[in-house]
């Protein structure tokens, strides 16, 4: 299952958080509302994930920019 993550992507390019951080801290949270267990740990989300899901939102906006 794939999870978007735009939201996390913007907090974290306003906050100039770090990948490694923000990804550590959103699956901390997925774990706390239990969202994550021991048997279901498809949801974990990884620097890599993250990353992409940055580009991708930036790239969004840039585009949504230049047609305004």
């Amino acid at each position: 299952m794939r999870i978007s993550l735009p939201n996390v992507a913007m907090r974290a390019d306003r906050f100039d958080v770090s990948d490694c951080a923000t990804a550590f801290i959103a699956t901390a949270t997925l774990i706390y509302v239990k969202s994550i267990t021991k048997m279901n740990t498809e949801l974990i989300i990884d620097t890599n994930k993250l990353r992409r899901e940055r580009q991708k939102m930036r790239k969004t906006l840039q585009n949504k920019q230049m047609s305004d």
